[in-house]
């Protein structure tokens, strides 16, 4: 059994300012803390604010709990976007292999559980030109 004390690990946690070409370099990894594996999903906490590229996630469904901040995600789903506001304490769950991306509107830290594989990460402005 492994016990992980969230409150403790906030504070330090640091800051990484995202564009939408965060992903597609080799020190994107730099600002995240990965806390382990579950079911072949890397389980970890991020803080950050900025845009995310979009990114799709072939090997299975992403789970993502806001702990602090607030963030506009948009799905692209059946040739259509759709968006929500994440606020503390929101659970998402986005879908297999939809694209998505985020724009913080808080500085916002989350817990993710995300397929440890199959991620494709995409800079442009609308998914499909990926």
């Amino acid at each position: 059994m492994i016990s992980h004390q969230l409150r403790n690990m906030l504070p330090e946690l640091a800051h990484l300012a995202v564009t939408p070409s965060t992903g597609e370099q080799p020190d994107a990894m730099e600002g995240v803390r990965v806390l382990g594996t579950f079911n072949d999903c890397l389980v970890g906490l991020v803080h950050f604010s900025g845009r995310t590229g979009w990114e799709r996630h072939t090997g299975g469904a992403e789970l993502l709990h806001i702990l602090e901040g607030e963030t506009a995600l948009t799905v692209y789903e059946n040739r259509k976007t759709t968006t929500l506001t994440a606020r503390q304490g929101d659970l998402v769950q986005i879908p297999k292999a939809v694209w998505h991306t985020q724009q913080t509107l808080k500085p916002v830290t989350l817990l993710f559980i995300t397929p440890a594989g199959g991620t494709e990460h995409c800079s442009t402005e609308q998914p499909p030109e990926c």
